[in-house]
């Protein structure tokens, strides 16, 4: 691999699932992100990944009789050229996924929105102020 030989060459991604470990799972602290850390990916991976996976179990009656709600979270290297970053949701049968992918080191993270949309709304604010001068 040209990795080791060449740092920043190769894309970094948190790899984890939590169906085999909880820390995997939402929300990915600071904490959590350093006990799972990140992996180098192959040297062909164009993405980041986060999937989550949310299914909702209705119990036969002999246990609880109740519905569960079962959440998986898996984050990993993915070799899709051509794919843009973003996130796309499909709904299922008592279930849904979320896929995002990402093309930035460590992005699979599934960080808060916040940071986006004060960033828009400071562009915002700030074409508004130039406009009315």
């Amino acid at each position: 691999y040209l990795c080791p030989l060449f740092p920043g060459l190769c894309l970094n991604c948190y790899e984890c699932q939590s169906k085999d470990d909880t820390v995997c799972l939402d929300p990915f602290t600071d904490e959590r992100k350093d006990i799972v850390g990140d992996a180098e990916c192959d040297p062909k991976a164009t993405h980041c990944v986060k999937y989550k996976t949310v299914m909702h179990l209705l119990d036969s009656g002999f246990i609880t009789g109740r519905a569960r709600e079962i959440v998986v979270v898996s984050r990993f290297c993915l070799i899709k050229p051509g794919a843009s970053d973003g996130c796309i949701a499909v709904e299922g049968d008592g279930s849904f996924y979320i896929q995002c992918l990402c093309s930035t080191d460590n992005c699979n993270s599934g960080r808060s929105i916040l940071p986006s949309i004060l960033t828009v709304l400071v562009t915002c604010l700030t074409a508004l102020w130039v406009m009315w001068r």
